[in-house]
Parts: C-alpha cells; sequence; structure tokens
C-alpha cells in the first residue's frame, strides 16, 4: 500500500557459519517508523583462532571462544520513555580463553567472562583476565545500557575489581607510563 509503517523486515532464518562455528539468528520488525516492533533472537559459537585464517591479521595472535545466546522483544518506544520492565531482553554471553597480542597494542588474556542480559541492565557475573602484567577479576552491574547505545544517555554501573597486581600507568598507555618515570627522576 506504499505507506512506510506498514513494512514488515521478516529475517525468519539468519545462518553464518565460520569454520566449523555456527551462528544462528532471526529477526522480525513491523510498523519501523511509528512506534518499531523488535523480536530478534540469536544464539551461536565463535573460534575466534579461525577468523586470523579467514581475515590476515598481520603482527596479531587472537584465539578463544565466544558464545551468545540472546533475545530481545519489544516496542521501541519503550526505550525512549524508559520504561525497560516492559521489554523483553535476556540472553548470556561467554568468552573463554581469549587471546588478543597485537604489535603495538597491550597483550589481553581474557580466562572467562560471563554477562546475563536484561532490560534493565548488564550483570558480568564474572571476569578473570590480565591486561599485560595486571591480573584482574571482576564483577558487576551496567545499568541505562539501551540508553546509553540508543539515546546517548549516561551509562551507570557498579563494578567490584580485585587484583593481585595493578599497573594504572601500563593501563594508561605508554604516554603515562613515560610521564611517571619522567617525574620519578
Amino acid at each position: 500500500d506504499g505507506i512506510t509503517d506498514h513494512t514488515i523486515i521478516d529475517l525468519q532464518r539468519l545462518h553464518a557459519r565460520v569454520a566449523q562455528d555456527i551462528i544462528d539468528a532471526k529477526v522480525k520488525v513491523t510498523s519501523p517508523q511509528s512506534d518499531a516492533y523488535i523480536d530478534a533472537d540469536m544464539k551461536g559459537k565463535l573460534n575466534l583462532g579461525t577468523l586470523t585464517q579467514i581475515i590476515p591479521m598481520k603482527d596479531t595472535k587472537l584465539s578463544g571462544l565466544l558464545s551468545i545466546d540472546a533475545r530481545a522483544k519489544g516496542n521501541a518506544g519503550k526505550i525512549k520513555t524508559k520504561d525497560y520492565e516492559n521489554l523483553n531482553a535476556s540472553g548470556n554471553l561467554v568468552a573463554q580463553n581469549v587471546v588478543y597480542e597485537s604489535k603495538g597494542s597491550m597483550p589481553v588474556n581474557i580466562e572467562k567472562a560471563s554477562a546475563q542480559l536484561s532490560p534493565l541492565k548488564i550483570t558480568l557475573s564474572e571476569c578473570k583476565a590480565t591486561l599485560n602484567h595486571t591480573d584482574i577479576n571482576a564483577k558487576g552491574n551496567i545499568e541505562n545500557f539501551f540508553g546509553y547505545m540508543l539515546r546517548k544517555e549516561k551509562i551507570k554501573g557498579d563494578l567490584t575489581l580485585n587484583s593481585k597486581y595493578f599497573n594504572a600507568n601500563e593501563l594508561m598507555g605508554n604516554d603515562a607510563s613515560k610521564s611517571t618515570a619522567d617525574t620519578a627522576k
């Protein structure tokens, strides 16, 4: 009928295979102009080591496993009015044994990170990682994620971080380490 708001986007089966890894998703969007209703689902695993075989990354080491099982359903207007309780969003994201090393960058090693999604917050239930020489064991919550991503609002959260060795200068980058070394002279 030519009316934009009557458009229906219905991608019933999105299927991607990266080597032996499979990612499946589906997305349906109705009333995209007035108050888009979105029904989306994604599930899959990705071995990051296979990416370097498919996409050459010079001077980069990448390995580990990412997995996602997430869904979201509801009207976009609920985000605009901050009516997050009436959105249906849930899922889990997990990163295991992720190693990233690249020339000129700080090496990152994520033993395990696990997050749960809900309309109100993202809960980081576990994060055991090493950034160069700094070990991190963290957990916490991120609130107003949708508002931050879609409306550039402030993000809020709380994070409990434990470390046996925490080198803030190293994490701030080379410039901070140099200025601290210069100051110490």
